[in-house]
């Protein structure tokens, strides 16, 4: 990938890739098994590839489902999205992974609220923080 930048951070930016919004960047890397704390650059090319893969299944399921809908969302059509039963992590926190079963936790990366697991995706050696929220 070549960035120094948290996964979670670059693929929430729209001048890198265009069309990922909070819910499906935490869904991508929990299915992909990355930290959304990760740094980009430090990713091998198969885990970029398992990213790559995630971030299609995800929006695939999405779009299939007509999105997702917490509160007030609806489709062209005026339904609502029926895609929040496919949510592994996101508004989970607490619940059990569905991997692994662990508690789903919360926190803030990148400015955002962030739902992960803390076994399936755990920080590897060499993919240390480049930057911390404040």
């Amino acid at each position: 990938v070549g960035r120094r930048r948290r996964l979670k951070d670059l693929l929430l930016d729209q001048t890198f890739l265009a069309g990922l919004g909070n819910i499906y960047v935490d869904e991508a890397l929990w299915e992909a098994s990355l930290s959304p704390r990760r740094v980009a650059s430090t990713l091998t090319v198969e885990e970029s590839a398992r990213l790559h893969g995630a971030l299609r299944a995800v929006l695939v399921r999405a779009i299939a489902a007509r999105g997702t809908t917490f509160s007030d969302y609806r489709d062209a059509l005026d339904r609502p999205g029926g895609n929040r039963p496919n949510l592994a992590v996101y508004g989970r926190r607490g619940e059990p992974c569905p991997r692994c079963g662990a508690a789903v936790e919360r926190a803030v990366v990148a400015g955002r609220g962030t739902h992960y697991c803390p076994c399936c995706q755990s920080m590897p050696a060499g993919g240390e923080e480049e930057e911390r929220d404040g």
